[in-house]
C-alpha cells in the first residue's frame, strides 16, 4: 500500500491512528507507492522543528505525505512551511490533549 517513516520525537502509533487509517485506502489508489512520512512534534523545540520538517522533506517526494502532530502554538510555523514548499493540505484536526495533527500531501 504505502511505506511508513517515521521522523519522531516520541512515536505513539495511538495518536495518528484516527488520521491514517481513514486515509490509506485513498492514497492507495491514488498513488502506486507514496510514502507516509510520520513527524510527532509534540514535545520539541522551534528549532527542532523546523530541523524535522527539513529532514521529511529531503525523504519526500512529490506525491508523498506528510502527517505531522505539532503542539498548538507552532501551528503558524507549520502554515508557514507549507505555503514555501507549496503543499496540499489533505486534514487538519485537533486531538484529544489538545495537539494539532496536519495531514500534507506533497
Amino acid at each position: 500500500m504505502c511505506k511508513i517513516v517515521h521522523i519522531c520525537a516520541d512515536f505513539d502509533t495511538r495518536v495518528f491512528n484516527s488520521i491514517s487509517e481513514k486515509s490509506l485506502m485513498p492514497i492507495s489508489v491514488v498513488h502506486s507507492t507514496p510514502k507516509w512520512i510520520i513527524v510527532d512534534a509534540r514535545r520539541v523545540s522551534h528549532k527542532s522543528l523546523l530541523a524535522y520538517l527539513a529532514r521529511a522533506l529531503r525523504r519526500a517526494n512529490s506525491g508523498d505525505y506528510i502527517e505531522l502532530l505539532v503542539r498548538l502554538e507552532e501551528v503558524q510555523s507549520v502554515l508557514d512551511w507549507c505555503s514555501k514548499i507549496q503543499s496540499e493540505f489533505i486534514s487538519v484536526e485537533t486531538t484529544k490533549d489538545n495537539y494539532k495533527l496536519f495531514l500534507i500531501r506533497l
